[in-house]
């Protein structure tokens, strides 16, 4: 079976396709292909209530080719998602109708919730303690998702109008960021630790800045150090100095100190990265609704 998803978010737009391969009864998913384009829809959203026409001609030139990749690798199923800046824009509407009738591809916006659910579905197994709570945080242009796992049961989920490109916008409210922290400081009342679960470019990035082995975790200590020397450099020496793409340069250090609260409210101190995604999710339902 091959599968495609495509995300739509805040900073920037992915195609993701995967083979996936039963074996022995257990599904593996196999990459094929990932692609990204830094339609930054959340800049238009978060300052003007809308996406530009600049923006959506980009949009639509953007998931024609999506859409000729997904028809030339010969896709079986496809689905294609929106969050956070498409949920806020006041011309979402007319935009999914261009969209269908210009690529034929039906775009679902979803809500925080929903986004948290699939981002869930990627089964990240890692080294579990049954002693610990983990906590699950995607930290999005637009938006932040919170799921507190013990066990496999999910406790509480929660999701804020907090992301990278809001913050980099000044257009996220006191009343959000006291609603985020009261979240997260009660938690603390749980006697058993919390460890943080990554997902995200951003926290995937430091944790290929970090040289670590893949599934070495980082750790409070190294994340703020990260911070310190990135917050001081221009957008320009991130690119040069660390290999950043543009797109990233800027929302870095924003998205550092989200989880550099986020871990203080909680009194966390190790995030597992295990690099997955709202697109890696999207191919796990996909799977489960057409196996």
């Amino acid at each position: 079976m091959r599968l495609a998803a495509i995300d739509i978010g805040s900073n920037a737009m992915r195609l993701l396709i995967n083979d996936v391969i039963e074996l022995n009864g257990k599904p593996h998913f196999v990459k094929l292909g990932l692609f990204r384009v830094p339609v930054r829809l959340g800049w238009d959203v978060f300052n003007d209530g809308k996406i530009s026409d600049q923006n959506i001609q980009r949009l639509i030139s953007a998931l024609s080719a999506y859409k000729n990749f997904t028809d030339a690798y010969q896709v079986d199923f496809l689905r294609a998602c929106a969050t956070s800046a498409m949920r806020d824009a006041n011309n979402s509407k007319q935009i999914i109708a261009t969209i269908q009738q210009s690529t034929g591809i039906d775009l679902e916006v979803i809500h925080g919730k929903v986004e948290a659910e699939l981002i869930r579905q990627a089964e990240w197994q890692g080294n579990l303690n049954k002693q610990v709570d983990y906590l699950y945080m995607d930290v999005g242009g637009g938006s932040t998702e919170y799921s507190l796992y013990r066990g496999n049961e999910v406790i509480k989920s929660k999701s804020f109008n907090i992301g990278t490109i809001r913050l980099l916008a000044d257009k996220v409210k006191k009343s959000e960021w006291q609603k985020m922290q009261e979240f997260l400081q009660e938690l603390r009342t749980s006697p058993r630790n919390i460890e943080f679960v990554g997902s995200g470019g951003s926290i995937n990035t430091a944790h290929k800045l970090s040289k670590r082995p893949s599934n070495a975790v980082l750790d409070y200590a190294y994340i703020k150090k990260l911070y310190e020397q990135i917050d001081r450099l221009s957008i320009n020496e991130r690119i040069v100095f660390h290999g950043l793409k543009p797109d990233r340069a800027d929302v870095l250090p924003i998205a550092l100190k989200l989880y550099l609260r986020s871990m203080e409210w909680t009194e966390a101190d190790i995030i597992h990265v295990p690099k997955f995604g709202l697109s890696d999710g999207m191919i796990r339902a996909l799977y489960q609704q057409h196996r």
